[in-house]
């Protein structure tokens, strides 16, 4: 076991959970019953993403760094720059989760008063829309909205 190199590995959900990400090195020993709760976790959103079509989703952040307790699952998504501005994206994913985790414009603060997102609150994961392709809007349209790093791309497995 060793620590993956720079750059995208695609991997499904059972990979994730069998790798060195939930279990670890001897040199890095993790947490790993939390991380499989974080895994657990993603895992739910994800299968919202694969059921609306979404299949190109990538995670990253303290999760897959050597932090034996990571706070959270960070990821984006690619999903449609229209979808993205009209926000039509969250309305579509909300359907299908039956709440609304997936509105990242609905915020609250966590126990020391950083502003989250739902799904954050719920789920430990934040999970936001990307595009390659973003519309020409205001920088505050899509400022919090993309991730520009990717480090792990989920693969759906059927």
């Amino acid at each position: 076991m060793g620590k993956l190199p720079l750059g995208d590995h695609k991997m499904t959900l059972q990979q994730i959970r069998q790798s060195i990400l939930v279990h670890g090195t001897g040199r890095y020993p993790f947490n790993s019953q939390w991380r499989m709760y974080l895994v657990d976790q993603l895992e739910i959103l994800v299968r919202h993403l694969w059921e609306a079509k979404i299949e190109e989703i990538y995670v990253d952040g303290s999760f897959v760094t050597n932090k034996p307790e990571p706070g959270d699952i960070d990821g984006y998504y690619v999903a449609d720059a229209r979808e993205i501005a009209s926000g039509s994206i969250y309305d579509r994913l909300n359907q299908i989760a039956k709440s609304d985790v997936w509105d990242i414009r609905k915020r609250e603060p966590d126990e020391e008063g950083i502003i989250k997102p739902l799904m954050w609150h719920k789920h430990r994961v934040e999970l936001y829309p990307h595009t390659d392709d973003p519309p020409q809007f205001p920088e505050s349209t899509f400022s919090h909205n993309f991730f520009v790093k990717r480090e792990l791309e989920l693969e759906k497995v059927l």
